[in-house]
């Protein structure tokens, strides 16, 4: 049983382009460090881990209602989660559930990090514009040919192209040596069958969205799947190894699936079945996959189009050398110039630099009805203009909601239990998260604590089961409510994107006044035709410094909700981040487990 603890009352830094390049020789440095293994870099500059705190019934519910999400793929390099092989000696249950969680997980992560982001395509345009004009400026200001210049901005485009392409082209591939890993555990275990877990699925239909995936038009028995590799060329001329997934068992492939569009049919989709006892996952759909690549081609091309005609619109009016690009700061780059203070969020800095509006002036206490959690941050949106206390609902609005919060100020009450108390046991029907303590009250007045490994789980029931007798006085009786808290010690930081119905409760400045209003502003996103002069093109910095200096000040006057408010005798009270699933960054925090299927 956990030991008892009190339970919660009532009661502008002037760095130029050059000074920051010299800065990023470290972080290139630590990235370079960590893919060889190590482990020694800077928390503001991390790339995505993988959660450890994150039980798989918290994936199957709140994260396929708010979705947990990360962008900074689409900004810089990124660090795709590895895949994981599967321990020998599994019985054939704990293979199968093995096979479905790791396959959710996947599936789910792959979804709000690559294929569910069509939302921040804007900003991706906004970023491809930022590094083709500095190249074309650099080229001006050597007196290049307006031809020259026009090419060195294609450039920049093409070199910043290849690297978000290849971040989703690794996350496809690391999504298809993992199905591999698993197919061939399944495969070497004696008790299993892969054609009884492994399905390959094709659907011809102009309605594809109806057909998937009850209504395939071709099935196969994956017999023998296995990966191949094709050379795949970026924008910037280098190329990439490119996984695909194929049957082979009549000896040539009856089957294949890569997420580039290979003169297949646009009505044309097909996908991977996974069939579990535990449940089933559909993967790799090959039609989510290549819409966002799609989409992604076209943003790029229409970026190639508009720094053509914005060559030719200041070639004649801007003398060479007119721009210092010194001074010149990328969404890239003010995305880790912003961050550089290890107490700025890169999760937060990296929604600025997409152009995501956020609001750092007013914390929104936001309650979301799914889990039942009450959650305090920075709300973000991809729409400018004013948010009020209410409901909203993403689901029916053009606008993209993200909230930045410390999963370290998090409170619920838990409605997953039976309301008996059978001579002291205490049954779940959903599994309790970890890293949170649970207090159940009872009609009889006492008060139980119990968290995560306290339960016992029945596999077969879908239950969890406590003994909190040596809490009782009275064993037989009646639950009355059931509240939890976090355990976790310590600030960590975590960005979802509200993908269903919330509530702002309210907001409060770093006076701790509440407010019922917000206000958010972008900045004017790069175009064909504007930041032609160096003021202009610093707005975008200005606002960020403004953005930066707003946190800091509210930082200064103290945290907007004590701690000591909610644990009386606690220092800084834990995280129920794992209410809320998915990607938790900066101060050290890093991890992403965004579990919602496509």
């Amino acid at each position: 049983m956990s030991a008892q603890s009190p339970r919660p009352t009532d009661d502008d830094d002037g760095s130029t382009r050059r000074e920051f390049m010299e800065r990023g020789a470290t972080t290139a440095g630590g990235l370079a460090l960590l893919a060889a293994g190590g482990s020694q870099i800077a928390p503001q500059y991390s790339p995505v881990g993988r959660a450890e705190a994150i039980p798989p019934a918290v994936a199957a519910g709140a994260g396929i209602a708010y979705g947990a999400t990360g962008v900074g793929w689409a900004l810089r390099e990124y660090e795709v989660i590895g895949s994981d092989d599967p321990p020998e000696g599994l019985t054939p249950e704990v293979l199968e559930n093995r096979v479905y969680e790791t396959s959710r997980t996947r599936q789910s992560t792959n979804g709000s990090t690559f294929v569910d982001n069509k939302n921040i395509l804007e900003g991706i345009e906004h970023a491809a514009y930022g590094d083709g004009k500095i190249e074309a400026i650099e080229a001006l200001n050597e007196q290049d040919s307006e031809s020259d210049v026009a090419d060195a901005g294609l450039e920049g485009v093409n070199e910043y192209a290849a690297t978000v392409k290849k971040n989703l082209l690794k996350g496809w591939n690391e999504s298809a040596e993992e199905l591999q890993t698993l197919y061939n555990a399944v495969e070497d275990h004696d008790d299993l069958d892969v054609v009884d877990i492994f399905s390959m699925h094709r659907s011809d239909t102009n309605d594809i969205e109806d057909a998937y995936p009850d209504d395939p038009d071709y099935s196969l028995d994956a017999e023998e799947m296995r990966l191949f590799e094709e050379e795949h060329e970026l924008p910037d001329g280098s190329t990439i190894d490119l996984n695909g997934i194929e049957d082979v068992s009549g000896g040539s492939s009856e089957m294949n699936l890569t997420p580039i569009e290979q003169g297949l049919d646009e009505d044309v989709d097909m996908w991977v079945s996974i069939n579990t006892d535990a449940g089933d996952v559909h993967y790799f759909r090959f039609y989510d996959w290549n819409e966002i690549w799609e989409e992604m081609e076209d943003v790029f091309d229409s970026v190639r189009d508009g720094i053509i005609t914005w060559v030719e619109g200041v070639y004649g009016d801007v003398q060479s050398g007119d721009l210092d690009t010194e001074e010149l700061l990328t969404p890239r780059e003010l995305s880790e110039m912003t961050s550089d203070d290890e107490d700025f969020n890169q999760a937060v800095a990296d929604l600025m630099a997409l152009n995501v509006a956020v609001d750092l002036e007013r914390e929104a206490e936001v309650y979301l009805p799914d889990v039942g959690a009450t959650v305090y941050g920075s709300i973000a949106t991809t729409e400018d203009g004013t948010l009020e206390t209410g409901t909203y609902g993403p689901e029916d609005e053009d606008a993209t909601y993200y909230l930045t919060y410390d999963i370290s100020q998090g409170e619920g009450e838990w409605s997953a239990y039976d309301d008996g108390v059978d001579g002291g046991t205490v049954t779940f029907s959903e599994e309790p998260f970890e890293e949170t303590v649970y207090y159940i009250d009872t009609v009889a007045g006492e008060t139980a604590e119990v968290e995560h490994d306290d339960f016992t789980e029945d596999e077969d029931a879908g239950e969890w089961t406590v003994d909190i007798s040596d809490q009782l006085d009275d064993s037989i009786t009646e639950i009355d409510k059931v509240e939890f808290y976090s355990e976790v010690e310590g600030t960590q930081y975590e960005t979802i994107q509200l993908r269903q119905e919330f509530e702002i409760v309210t907001f409060r400045d770093s006076d701790g006044e509440e407010h019922d209003e917000a206000s958010f502003t972008r900045s004017e996103p790069h175009d064909d035709e504007n930041y032609i002069s160096e003021d202009e093109w610093k707005e975008m910095q200005e606002r960020h410094e403004e953005m930066i200096e707003d946190y800091e000040d509210a930082q200064d006057s103290g945290p907007i909700l004590d701690p000591g408010d909610w644990f009386d005798g606690v220092g800084s009270n834990g995280a129920i981040g794992i209410v809320v699933v998915g990607l938790t960054l900066g101060l050290g925090a890093i991890a992403a487990l965004n579990p919602f299927n496509n």
